[in-house]
């Protein structure tokens, strides 16, 4: 049975993000549908030496809900590199897998392309390739989908196109899609619930959903290759 994965391109996501990726065959970048503002395409959260969270960013050029995030670009790649190389220094440089960490937001910065969707999706290949996954990753701004539907029907759209049977989405999607309507189409609708396992941050307390880098940082690779298999599918109830 074809699983297909479907989601907006975030930065750096937490593990759950990635959970996805590694459930279905074909994942699905989700980059020509309208940016969202303070959401989580731009940035995500950290831990500061000092147990503190915080946010990394990527500035964004002239920033619109009406544009398309595949329509937005970087404002200054080679600053934003330096001020969240800084930061992670900063505060990551004592943790155990730093080398591993910074080896890795090098290679998702070893770049000028500015495009925003263009950079999102590099960073999404190599950090699957992370996780060792063998997911075939493409993006929605390159299929021949019908870009005039919305919601639930561009998705329905989409899986049809690429010949899935089963959709999966993040467990936060159930009120958003009818599972009739997706029985009506020949497609299986199952929801994602992800596992964050608790890892040593260095702190006494332990705060989950924080960007991947910071699980990187903390673990060792093989490690989070086990963590990105720690969720179920099932349908909603």
């Amino acid at each position: 049975m074809k699983k297909i994965g479907i989601m907006q391109p975030y930065f750096l996501p937490y593990l759950g993000y990635w959970q996805l990726i590694g459930a279905v065959d074909v994942y699905v970048v989700f980059d020509d549908v309208n940016y969202i503002k303070r959401g989580w395409i731009n940035r995500n959260r950290i831990r500061l030496s000092n147990g503190d969270i915080s946010y990394i960013r990527l500035p964004i050029s002239k920033v619109s809900q009406n544009k398309l995030i595949c329509d937005h670009s970087i404002s200054n790649l080679k600053e934003a590199k330096t001020t969240i190389f800084k930061t992670l220094e900063y505060n990551y440089k004592k943790r155990p897998h730093y080398k591993e960490g910074l080896q890795l937001i090098e290679n998702i910065f070893d770049t000028e392309n500015d495009n925003l969707a263009d950079f999102l999706f590099r960073q999404i290949e190599l950090v699957s390739d992370y996780f060792c996954f063998d997911t075939e990753i493409i993006r929605s701004s390159e299929l021949k989908n019908n870009k005039e539907l919305s919601a639930q029907e561009k998705i329905i759209d989409i899986v049809k196109l690429l010949n899935g049977k089963q959709y999966i989405n993040a467990i936060g999607g159930v009120s958003l899609y009818d599972q009739e309507r997706f029985a009506e189409e020949k497609i299986d609708l199952k929801f994602l619930k992800s596992s964050l396992p608790a890892y040593d941050q260095g702190f006494s307390d332990f705060i989950s959903s924080l960007s991947i880098l910071d699980t990187v940082m903390n673990c060792s690779q093989s490690k989070i290759v086990s963590m990105g298999k720690c969720y179920e599918s099932d349908s909603a109830h």
